[in-house]
């Protein structure tokens, strides 16, 4: 059993969060079938799911922890080093390559001074590359969290992350 860290210990304990996931949990026949929503319910919350989450939602599923971590760590979706406020995904497929994903790429790693993979200082942003966003018709493209964006050049990206709180 994992320690609980401040942040998981303080939305676990939170009347909202736990209305949510009470939510999630009887709208299943089984609490098991609801493994993948309370993981979402994490991930969206925290912008990962540490272990200490892993275990809690085992818990309340009834299954074992290691069956939870399985799931966590089979699904891309998912995560346990945390995330930025903001996940910036640029395609890195050859028909946005074409268009000049890696000239973006570069330019989002000198502006927000990481490479691909790693989240900036003050956890506001993790720069990514994607394997394909499906939009090659509009390419280079790019995805800020669940927002698509296409025909991204280097001074389009600035204005798109200008507007981010």
């Amino acid at each position: 059993m994992s320690e609980t860290t401040p942040a998981v210990s303080a939305l676990i304990s939170d009347p909202a969060f736990q209305e949510k996931l009470e939510r999630v949990l009887a709208s299943y026949p089984k609490p098991e079938t609801a493994l993948l929503p309370a993981l979402h319910l994490c991930q969206e919350a925290l912008h990962h799911v540490p272990a200490e989450y892993q275990d809690f939602i085992a818990g309340k599923t009834g299954l074992a922890p290691s069956h939870v971590y399985g799931v966590v760590s089979f699904y891309e979706m998912f995560t346990e080093k945390q995330l930025g406020k903001y996940v910036i995904e640029v395609c890195k497929t050859l028909p946005c390559m074409l268009r000049g994903s890696e000239a973006l790429l570069e330019h989002l790693e000198r502006k927000l001074g990481v490479k691909a993979g790693q989240t900036t200082t003050d956890k506001r942003f993790t720069l990514m590359t994607v394997e394909c966003l499906a939009c090659c018709d509009g390419g280079p493209s790019m995805r800020v969290n669940h927002a698509l964006y296409k025909d991204v050049s280097p001074s389009k990206a600035d204005e798109i992350l200008a507007g981010l709180e």
